[in-house]
């Protein structure tokens, strides 16, 4: 469940790189401009969801409120790891079928 929430920066991520890159752009301003656009709406997000899910912290019911605060430390670590690592796999390891323009 936190994997299939948390997902969704990394698809925004990978997907604002491969418009950048149609656009004739080298991989590095690619990736610069993907995260300029991409990490505020997916910092909030995260927030919302992650605050959403930290409700059932305060759950009477152990069970309850064990995963609210799993899925809080998951959506976080997911939203760092998407912007953190995820951008140096793509410099790296760039998206197959996209060319750099020189």
């Amino acid at each position: 469940m936190t994997l299939g929430l948390g997902v969704n920066c990394a698809i925004h991520l990978l997907e604002g790189c491969g418009q950048a890159r149609a656009g004739a752009r080298r991989r590095q301003r690619a990736l610069r401009r993907s995260l300029e656009l991409t990490s505020p709406p997916a910092l909030i997000n995260t927030l919302a969801v992650s605050l959403g899910f930290g409700v059932l912290v305060l759950s009477q019911m152990p069970p309850n409120a064990r995963l609210g605060l799993l899925v809080v430390l998951g959506l976080v670590s997911c939203f760092i790891t998407s912007l953190l690592l995820l951008p140096v796999l793509l410099y790296w390891w760039p998206l197959k079928g996209v060319r750099d323009h020189h």
